[in-house]
């Protein structure tokens, strides 16, 4: 019942701790995707922001030191660089569409001459865009993509993630390594040997030290063999049975033999021991002394 109760105890344990597991997988989950998701929503902010701010600076710029020369391509380029969200700007006018982008290749395609903005999964789904006011030109506009995906700060929240799945994880591998002691000590206590190394015929079971022998069947010397009875006489394995020489009588020292042949009377069954070695050592029942005496003296 104790060793039953214990079981109970570390599999209520076990199964605690496993869900409690589930539970900081699942937790980690969700802040890292609340977090990141919260990022992205901030920096759709300040990419408008930054938008509208890079548009009045390209019409400044393009009313002090001209449009699309090279002073102007300096201004954009260093506005786009210095930006936080902002990845590529395109402005078209007419004399055609013009191109800057954070990183060469990463954002912008070219079709036909065409500057095109690539669809990636980091960007912001909707361009910003708006026409640019400039003194003597007319028909300019400009657009810009943003990325929403802070890679730094995401990196920084999946760490935190990390060490709440690794604590999980640690929990889970002592929890099973307490599971698999105690297994291991139940199976001990049982059988009185240490796991692996119980002899044949040795039951597992918790509470079960004595071997596993029917009725009136005992072991002998280490065999499997139940010995089913003693029968008076063993002769010798391949010869016949030494006939009895008339006129010959049993030592002074034997005892009387009632039948020669006949097997010792064993008590009834129910009413003494059973089978003939004892379960102490494998040496004999007392009992059964005089009779195993007798017989052997009368074979001999």
């Amino acid at each position: 019942m104790r060793h039953k109760n214990i079981h109970g105890n570390v599999f209520a344990v076990t199964t605690l701790i496993a869900a409690l597991c589930i539970l900081a997988y699942i937790a980690a989950l969700v802040f890292a995707a609340v977090r990141i998701a919260a990022n992205s929503m901030e920096r759709r902010i300040v990419a408008e922001n930054e938008f509208f701010s890079l548009a009045d600076r390209a019409s400044s710029s393009a009313t002090a030191l001209g449009f699309m020369n090279e002073p102007f391509n300096a201004a954009m380029e260093d506005a786009v660089a210095s930006s936080l969200t902002l990845q590529g700007v395109i402005i078209t006018g007419p004399a055609g569409e013009y191109a800057w982008e954070r990183e060469r290749g990463a954002a912008i395609t070219w079709t036909n001459n065409s500057p095109r903005f690539k669809s990636r999964f980091d960007f912001l789904p909707d361009p910003f865009y708006m026409p640019l006011r400039i003194e003597g030109i007319r028909n300019v506009n400009i657009q810009a993509v943003a990325g929403s995906i802070n890679y730094e700060y995401a990196i920084g929240v999946l760490k935190q993630s990390l060490f709440i799945v690794l604590a999980g994880l640690t929990l889970a591998f002592f929890t099973l390594l307490l599971d698999s002691l105690m297994k291991g000590r139940r199976r001990y206590a049982g059988t009185g040997f240490p796991p692996g190394q119980e002899p044949d015929g040795f039951a597992e079971d918790p509470g079960a030290g004595e071997p596993r022998f029917g009725a009136g069947e005992t072991r002998r010397f280490g065999t499997e063999k139940p010995e089913q009875g003693f029968t008076g006489e063993e002769p010798e394995p391949g010869l016949p049975p030494e006939p009895a020489v008339a006129g010959t009588t049993a030592p002074e020292s034997a005892p009387a033999v009632t039948g020669a042949g006949e097997p010792p009377a064993f008590p009834a069954a129910g009413t003494g021991p059973k089978g003939l070695f004892s379960p102490h050592g494998n040496i004999g029942w007392e009992e059964y002394t005089n009779e195993r005496l007798a017989a052997e003296l009368h074979r001999c």
